[in-house]
């Protein structure tokens, strides 16, 4: 279980690296969605429903922005 988080956090960290780069490979979108969404089924396996709210879930959205913008 430890290391099911460790890997989570590290995952959503890259993800955060992915959206905030200045180059965006429009190729690399569809990976990142799937990425996203099973980093965040992964986190609300290990913690408690109710360590989750919005802000969470706004990752989600950020990545479907992403589409607009490449």
């Amino acid at each position: 279980m430890e290391e099911e988080l460790q890997v989570s956090l590290i995952s959503l960290s890259q993800m955060f690296n992915q959206l905030y780069i200045k180059v965006i490979d429009p190729n690399n979108i569809d990976v990142l969605k799937v990425e996203v969404v099973e980093t965040k089924s992964t986190l609300e396996k290990v913690f408690l429903p109710t360590c989750f709210d919005v802000m969470t879930h706004l990752v989600v959205h950020l990545v479907e922005e992403l589409i607009f913008v490449a």
